[in-house]
């Protein structure tokens, strides 16, 4: 599964660039909040800062969608105890679909997938990697000539089996905003 969930990566970044006609690249940076939505990661879990980074690149191959390459940095604190925290590294490649003419504000619907390196630090350090799957909803503006405002709200399901003692899978909430720049 994760073999396969990479060579997807790969092939549709390949893809992106291959087949994309007028392409206006573009790449930036995220900030937002992350908050544990599901009971297993809510009931021990506080809310986090989290960070990222992502490229863009416009498809003809999908009418109306940007391919973006999202990683990103999230460390969530145990609500009892400050020594413990669980990590999160994703990496994604998702889709921007916006079927509207671009009239100053672009909302778009994203949805996409990829893996997710998670640590756990606790007693002892455990590390794991699983599949992730996202959907969400955002605005782009564009504030200069080579400049463009985002902001988004993503939901992002992990699943969790691989994990020893994982009885439930995992959810986060994410809002933020970022800034890219077009080349």
């Amino acid at each position: 599964m994760k073999k396969t969930l990479t060579a997807l990566l790969v092939v549709g970044l390949v893809s992106a660039v291959s087949f994309a006609g007028d392409l206006v690249p573009s790449a930036g940076v995220n900030l937002g909040w992350t908050f544990p939505a599901s009971k297993s990661l809510s009931d021990s879990l506080n809310s986090s800062f989290n960070i990222g980074v992502f490229a863009r690149v416009n498809s003809i191959v999908i009418p109306y969608t940007d391919l973006v390459l999202d990683v990103g940095y999230t460390s969530l604190p145990n609500k009892n105890n400050s020594d413990y925290k669980m990590s999160f590294i994703p990496i994604t490649l998702s889709g921007e679909f916006s079927p509207i003419p671009d009239f100053g504000l672009l909302p778009y619907l994203k949805l996409g997938g990829g893996i997710v390196f998670e640590t756990l630090k606790q007693a002892s350090e455990e590390t794991n990697t699983d599949p992730i799957f996202l959907g969400g909803l955002g605005v782009r503006m564009k504030i200069a000539d080579k400049l463009v405002l985002k902001v988004e709200g993503v939901y992002s399901y992990i699943y969790q089996k691989y994990i020893s003692g994982a009885t439930e899978d995992g959810a986060l909430i994410s809002a933020g905003a970022g800034i890219s720049y077009q080349f």
